[in-house]
């Protein structure tokens, strides 16, 4: 597979949970969410903590009556800036040298983006915008959660009724990129 190249790597928020990225995965914040949640609730805590730690954090914040004001600028904050860690670099090394032709990911951070040859193109699909005018033949970065550097904060997915504009995404690029 290394010799043939033309591979698609999908990743999760685990390749970023190592130092010196240090990001905390989607499980972690779950398990935030639960133990502030369960505070002072009539039923036992360690109930509620084990009934809200079998979701995402995503179908938790759908139930959240104002979760921009919570979430959006939080889980920026915790994801950006943050340094690449050296499985960053590995999946980086594997685009640089061709072996990997794109990335679909569901990490907000940049870690991947920021360990890359910077003497590389490498385009960074985020939004539907960043989708037209794709370049089939450069290596394309998918982030389908969004991210969370400053000027794209507004991307990032964290309910699951945001999935939809991941979707659609999605399909954007698979057809401009023949991913």
């Amino acid at each position: 597979m290394r010799k043939s190249g033309n591979l698609v790597a999908l990743l999760g928020s685990g390749i970023s949970i190592w130092k010196p990225s240090g990001i905390p995965s989607g499980q972690t914040i779950t398990k935030a969410l639960a133990d502030i949640l369960a505070k002072g609730t009539i039923t036992p805590p360690c109930v509620i903590r084990e009934l809200i730690e079998r979701s995402a954090f995503e179908h938790i914040m759908e139930r959240c009556p104002r979760p921009e004001n919570i979430m959006r600028e939080s889980l920026a904050n915790g994801f950006h800036p943050t340094s690449p860690n050296p499985i960053h670099f590995a999946f980086a090394k594997l685009l640089n040298d061709g072996v990997i032709e794109h990335i679909i990911t569901t990490n907000y951070d940049t870690g991947i983006e920021d360990a890359c040859d910077v003497s590389r193109q490498l385009q960074i699909v985020i939004e539907e915008g960043d989708a037209k005018g794709i370049n089939p033949s450069s290596s394309t970065i998918f982030k389908i959660h969004g991210c969370a550097s400053p000027n794209k904060r507004h991307s990032m997915v964290f309910k699951l009724g945001q999935e939809k504009r991941t979707r659609t995404l999605e399909a954007r690029v698979i057809e401009a990129s023949n991913i």
